[in-house]
């Protein structure tokens, strides 16, 4: 929950203190100086970087931590920042603004260090929050509470334009990069979260072509919650943003509600509740939400604003819970434009970093995985988690067709030949540049365990018709794939009598049933055989 708080019916006494109380917890974490970058390369590649300070004694210098191999470098040889340095990254994580002992700023560009402006006569005050648009190059930041907006032009290294925004804001300071303000998806606006002069909760639209405020809607309009007693906006990206509707701190009754609302076509998800304070997140597309609940305490200094650990993610389109969180607490959400599957959580990241990764897809099955050498193309099922419309699978290295089923189920088409050969075939998801864990498809030249068919029983049905029930036992480990044929057949023919091709692990009852006139039928797969007929088990 962000912490601007507003009573419309009383004095604002409570807001002003809860405003400076988190801006106080904010400033301390901000010089804590973590921020996480990753640099341009093969997104499905790239080696992901926390930054971070750290104290040499009477100076600190700026590290950084490669996620992809756990060690810790330098980002910047043979600094000698100042007794503190902390930095601030746009969220595209092309350019850090580093700030020593809240006195000097210094734009640095991640790719290539060398490229460095100083912005000590170009920004007033503290730098809060700042986006870069490579289209214009420029950096649009946000100081002193996002009162005043300053473009900067990095071609000429010049202020293109300042804006004077008034009232104040606060954003989340429990997440780097922060955003209550991000681009439309056609990058010709900017929206942010701001309180009008008649202390009304809003988001301003902001154009890059005229550098001026062109629009400004209450929040309470389009929350899907009228009447609570503020409004937040949370989190945004690409023209979306996740609007609360949130009691006043003071209220007993602590219900809170979210949505995730699309800027660009005023269209808007589910209504999620939740109870007790939170802050609010998105990964993707806007696809999923992520709630990590908080303790809020504004008055307290040591202790007033951290993530408990606990958390749930929510379809934001349905509404429905997809996932449980539980984690330490007091960790830091980090978010990044060019990595939007992952949302990091991290603790402890100089001395013993502690890092999840909240929303990694989840593979969990494929059904088949394993089956003998087969040369016609085939449809697999893939079980996991936190899947959307973009989802990829990958075959032995190579795309192939993937249809979206639901968040927790894809189905893949494999190409003919795929399996045509013995061996082992790895399958993963991607998403939006992140990948799922590795599951292995096998061909072999004989299953390693039986498939025995089994006969449940025989109804009669009267005048000489009679039906019998089938099941089956799979000792392998995998789901195995056996086409209608020689190793899969009823005699006498037809071959084909509607009998399963996959067949899952363990003991499966009652999966298909077949009527006869009573004389032996039999179910071959592979030696083993199922016998019914008129005299076997009668079903009850």
């Amino acid at each position: 929950m962000i912490m601007v708080l507003k009573d419309m019916k009383n004095t604002r006494n409570m807001e002003e203190e809860i405003k400076m109380k988190e801006l106080k917890m904010k400033s301390k974490i901000f010089y804590i100086g973590l921020l996480i970058s990753f640099l341009v390369c093969n997104i499905t590649k790239a080696q992901p970087y926390i930054y971070f300070s750290k104290s040499n004694g009477s100076t600190e210098k700026i590290l950084r931590y490669n996620l992809n191999i756990n060690l810790v470098e330098d980002f910047l040889p043979y600094q000698d920042l100042g007794k503190y340095a902390s930095a601030l990254w746009d969220a595209s994580q092309s350019y850090l603004a580093i700030d020593v002992e809240k006195q000097s700023y210094n734009l640095i560009k991640t790719s290539d260090t060398s490229v460095k402006f100083d912005l000590n006569n170009l920004v007033d005050g503290r730098i809060v929050e700042m986006l870069f648009l490579s289209q214009t190059n420029s950096i649009y930041a946000f100081s002193d509470d996002y009162e005043k907006l300053f473009v900067v032009d990095i071609t000429t290294g010049t202020i293109s334009a300042i804006t004077s925004l008034g009232q104040y804001a606060v954003g989340n300071s429990l997440m780097m990069p922060t955003r209550s303000t991000f681009f439309s998806s056609d990058k010709n606006k900017i929206y942010l979260f701001h309180i009008d002069s008649m202390n009304v909760d809003q988001v301003w639209i902001y154009s890059l072509q005229t550098n001026e405020i062109i629009e400004k809607r209450n929040l309470s309009d389009i929350s899907g919650h009228g009447g609570s007693d503020c409004y937040n906006l949370m989190f945004g990206k690409n023209g979306k943003g996740i609007v609360e509707s949130a009691p006043l701190y003071s209220n007993p009754i602590k219900d809170f509600y979210y949505k995730l609302y699309n800027f660009d076509s005023n269209t808007s998800g589910s209504l999620i509740y939740h109870n007790g304070f939170s802050q609010a997140y998105f990964n993707c597309n806007g696809e999923f939400i992520l709630l990590m609940d908080e303790y809020n305490d504004p008055l307290n200094d040591t202790t007033g604003l951290y993530h408990t650990g606990v958390g749930k993610i929510y379809n934001s389109q349905t509404g429905q819970l997809v996932k449980t969180i539980n984690v330490p607490s007091g960790g830091t959400i980090y978010t990044f434009d060019n990595y939007p599957n992952d949302i990091y959580y991290v603790k402890n990241i100089e001395t013993q970093p502690e890092i999840y990764n909240l929303t990694k897809l989840k593979l969990n099955s494929i059904a088949p995985g394993l089956s003998l050498p087969y040369t016609s193309g085939l449809v697999i099922t893939v079980k996991g988690g936190l899947f959307t419309s973009t989802s990829q699978a990958y075959f032995n290295n190579q795309p192939r067709t993937t249809t979206y089923l639901s968040d927790t189920t894809l189905s893949v088409q494999l190409n003919a030949g795929d399996l045509s050969t013995v061996g082992n075939y790895p399958i993963w998801i991607s998403n939006y540049g992140s990948n799922s864990d590795t599951l292995t498809y096998s061909v072999v030249s004989a299953l390693p365990q039986p498939i025995t068919p089994l006969v449940e029983c025989v109804k009669n049905n009267g005048g000489g018709s009679y039906t019998a029930k089938f099941g089956y036992r799979n000792d392998n480990t995998k789901s195995v794939f056996i086409p209608v044929g020689t190793n899969n057949k009823f005699s006498p023919t037809p071959e084909n009598r509607g009998q399963p091709t996959i067949f899952l692990p363990g003991r499966v009852y009652e999966v298909f049933s077949v009527n006869f006139d009573g004389r032996n039928l039999v179910w071959n797969i592979f030696s083993k055989k199922a016998t019914a007929s008129k005299n076997s088990t009668p079903c009850p």
